[in-house]
């Protein structure tokens, strides 16, 4: 198994086309997370929204006291 900067060394033939190939792949990741935090936010509102909807139609919509 390849750890640290083999990985990208063999893939990309240098050490400096490796660390190129490193940046990128932080850059992409990054573009991903984004789209992926975004999709989070909207998909648990979504959520909410229709379990709100749902506990008033069932006459549950007030949170049990302790």
């Amino acid at each position: 198994m390849q750890t640290g900067a083999a990985p990208y060394q063999a893939a990309a033939g240098s050490r400096r086309a490796a660390v190129d190939l490193y940046r990128w792949n932080i850059t992409a990741s990054a573009a991903v997370y984004e789209g992926l935090h975004l999709l989070e936010v909207v998909l648990r509102n979504a959520i909410h929204d229709q379990l709100v909807l749902w506990h008033q139609s069932t006459g549950t919509s007030k949170l049990a006291e302790a």
